[in-house]
């Protein structure tokens, strides 16, 4: 599962990309939609590690991509909105027959659906913030349904609050560990639930998802884009949870995947009362990226509070992690796949154990001799590879054995 480096190849045919191993007769192939366009590719992978979890239906997903010009970002809002909107009429049928199961998947599909729409919508664009709110409204509606409980709350956030959501623990005799998770540049709360808030629950550990300074709501409601001082949104979030009774006040834990790469290492360095943390990714200094497309670009300006590149290239400079990793003295896990678009995943990985003051730290980087996938950015091509990575790392660390179904341990 170790990389030594990183990848030295790339041949792309027909539907997949096939990945060769410099110095190995192995080849690998994970799915690409459009092998031409690996960016658009890359968000159908997406779109399709959330089926497992309620979120997306392969054939539906299909659909919308016969449908998709990848080379039009309105191409992709018109075909997601379509199948927004085909769930959302599932969803109402359903609950007329108190359906409920059936209500519960759909509300959760459209979310996720109307959140992909949206998505490749410049930040200018007036529909932006309806899309953004027709994914939290049938999140919401799909909660009643859930067999996890989730609470609705708020997270105090200068002189206001945030929104977000408490997952319980389907599995504890007591106060349990929690997971604060949070997503990248252009990741929604509702996606992150998908990802990480169910895997949680069924393993015995509370979750906290909310608004945080940043992508979606946030900055396109309230207008609270991110910042590189993180501790100032994450230390009001630990000490929401130090009052709820379900959690267990010494084992809080933050994770993140893609720009959270920079958010969780800040964190752990200036909030001590995380117990460990987790990097799904590796960013030393956050500089944009090769694949910003003109509508992406218009976004991240959004996200940072600037008005041109200049500007966002100056800010971007306050996003490092030179002089932070040093600062970490909680167990620390980073997690990286070999096929990452961000550059030299192994080897900011390998500057992250190098630098960490952390006396138990590890790095896991995903190839593709394992055959199961998890080499892509984030782990969107199979998360169930980076979930059982960071659940069987955080019990060890933090000694937890949850009772299980029917009490197995």
């Amino acid at each position: 599962m170790w990389a030594g480096s990183d990848w030295q190849a790339r041949v792309l045919a027909g539907a997949y990309r096939r990945r060769i191993e410099k110095g190995s007769n192995m080849a690998v192939t994970t799915y690409m939609a459009w092998p031409e366009y690996p960016r658009m590719s890359y968000q159908v992978s997406r779109i399709i590690a959330l089926s497992d979890f309620g979120a997306a239906d392969f054939t539906e997903v299909y659909q919308a991509v016969l449908r998709i010009d990848p080379t039009d970002d309105y191409s992709w809002n018109g075909e997601w909105l379509r199948m927004g909107r085909l769930a959302e009429e599932m969803a109402v049928e359903a609950e007329a027959h108190a359906n409920h199961s059936s209500a519960r998947f759909a509300h959760q599909r459209a979310s996720n659906y109307y959140r992909l729409a949206q998505d490749s919508l410049p930040a200018d664009d007036p529909d932006k913030l309806p899309q953004l709110w027709k994914a939290r409204e049938h999140f919401i509606a799909s909660l009643p349904y859930q067999e996890t409980r989730v609470d609705r709350v708020d997270v105090q956030y200068e002189n206001t609050t945030l929104d977000g959501f408490f997952v319980h623990a389907r599995w504890s005799d007591g106060p349990a560990p929690t997971i604060i998770w949070i997503g990248g540049a252009d990741s929604l709360t509702e996606e992150n639930y998908f990802n990480m808030g169910i895997q949680a629950a069924n393993n015995g550990y509370n979750a906290l998802f909310y608004d945080h300074p940043g992508p979606g709501l946030a900055v396109y409601q309230h207008g609270f884009g991110t910042r590189f001082d993180t501790e100032h949104f994450i230390s009001p979030a630990v000490d929401y949870l130090l009052t709820r009774p379900e959690v267990d006040g010494d084992r809080i834990i933050m994770g993140g995947p893609s720009f959270a790469a920079y958010h969780v290492p800040r964190a752990a360095a200036y909030e001590p009362r995380l117990a460990a943390a987790v990097s799904a990714g590796a960013m030393y200094q956050w500089g944009g990226g090769p694949m910003e497309s003109p509508s992406h670009l218009s976004r991240m300006h959004k996200l940072f509070g600037v008005d041109n590149d200049d500007d966002y290239r100056e800010v971007c400079k306050k996003f490092t992690l030179e002089g932070v990793l040093g600062k970490i003295t909680c167990p620390f896990l980073v997690i990286v796949g070999v096929d990452d678009f961000v550059p030299l995943p192994a080897t900011t990985s390998i500057r992250y154990l190098e630098e960490l003051g952390s006396e138990v730290k590890k790095a896991i980087v995903i190839e593709h001799d394992n055959e199961l996938g998890g080499v892509l950015h984030c782990q969107k091509d199979n998360l169930h590879v980076i979930q059982a990575e960071v659940f069987n790392w955080l019990n060890d660390v933090l000694d937890y054995r949850p009772i299980g179904p029917a009490g197995a341990s």
